[in-house]
């Protein structure tokens, strides 16, 4: 069940962004899943479904029965346990579930997709549908959020700091986050008496000794002194940590003696399971969309070398190794 949000017809041919949608069909009661096309195209598409009856921007989130789960894990066991290919939830499940053939191969032709693959993909899945029970439910139905409900994406780097960011603002938005995530302002818990935190900042599960905190979201951290203003630091581990405004260390495990970052500056440490650990290096003026293939910041690898790298990792090793690593300085810096 995928979550949208409502709009009309309308609204949705104003935006100028394309977006992927969910459509339902007024004579069923179901829906199905185009995505980035506009207004007419989409309605172009699904025309053989009937008339629709209402239209909604897809939030990219969803939710799956145990047996229809079940049902994917088996028809693509070979592929999970190779370890080879990747799939996307829009374009190879609920789009070619839900929609007619060639709609499904005109769309996968704009993602350079031939017709030939697209077909073959296509009769795959109506292929385990047939011989899956649906037990009379719908295949794919929307849960409408309604227009008002918040959303918080946190799927690019400045949509990162933008919404982390909201902790420690005032609104009824900012108060809904901090009930939601369970977070009170100017409250530093176990950290120690020397550490102060203004009214504005959180800091949640925080093993600081020293230092101050003003405007900035911090979790997990530990660290004998920080000083960070308008900063964000999730999982970090070091000795003296100082942050500026709009500066992000996101897994972070440093024993030198001073940890800075400047402002607008982003580090992460990605762990490898031999314990191995790569720092990668960003800023708030790079998309890494389009900086993929570049070294940058002084890196050793650029984020598509990362991103290939951890296709044969076993994750949970390296999570392992990673976890160990910041045990291990979080004693170091709580005994100095």
């Amino acid at each position: 069940s995928p979550r949208v949000s409502r709009e009309s017809g309308s609204a949705l041919r104003r935006r100028r962004r394309r977006e992927r949608a969910t459509m339902t069909p007024s004579n069923a009661g179901a829906a199905c899943q185009v995505e980035k096309v506009d207004h007419a195209t989409a309605l172009a598409m699904t025309k053989t479904l009937g008339s629709i009856k209402q239209v909604g921007t897809s939030l990219g989130s969803f939710s799956l029965t145990a047996s229809l789960l079940s049902a994917l894990l088996n028809e693509f066991a070979n592929e999970l346990a190779s370890k080879k290919g990747q799939l996307d939830s829009d374009p190879h499940w609920w789009m070619p579930m839900t929609l007619p053939l060639d709609a499904y191969v005109q769309l996968m032709g704009r993602k350079g997709t031939s017709e030939k693959e697209a077909s073959a993909h296509y009769a795959r899945i109506q292929k385990l549908l047939n011989n899956f029970d649906k037990k009379g439910a719908h295949l794919l139905g929307p849960v409408d959020v309604g227009g008002d409900a918040y959303w918080w994406d946190y799927g690019q780097l400045k949509l990162y700091l933008r919404n982390a960011c909201r902790l420690v603002e005032d609104g009824k938005e900012a108060d809904s986050m901090r009930e939601f995530l369970g977070v009170t302002r100017g409250d530093k818990g176990a950290c120690g008496e020397s550490f102060g935190i203004d009214a504005y900042s959180t800091a949640s599960s925080c093993r600081i000794v020293a230092g101050v905190s003003k405007r900035s979201v911090l979790a997990n951290v530990a660290a004998k002194e920080i000083d960070a203003e308008g900063a964000v630091l999730v999982n970090v581990t070091a000795k003296k940590i100082v942050a500026g405004e709009g500066a992000i260390a996101y897994n972070v495990v440093d024993d030198s003696d001073e940890l800075v970052l400047k402002p607008g500056e982003v580090i992460t440490d990605v762990f490898g399971e031999n314990g191995s650990k790569l720092r990668q290096r960003s800023t708030l003026d790079n998309d890494g969309g389009k900086k993929w293939k570049e070294i940058i910041c002084g890196n050793k690898k650029t984020f598509e070398g990362v991103y290939k790298d951890n296709l044969s990792t076993n994750v949970i090793k390296a999570s392992e190794k990673g976890e160990a690593a910041h045990a291990a300085l979080a004693r170091a810096v709580s005994s100095a």
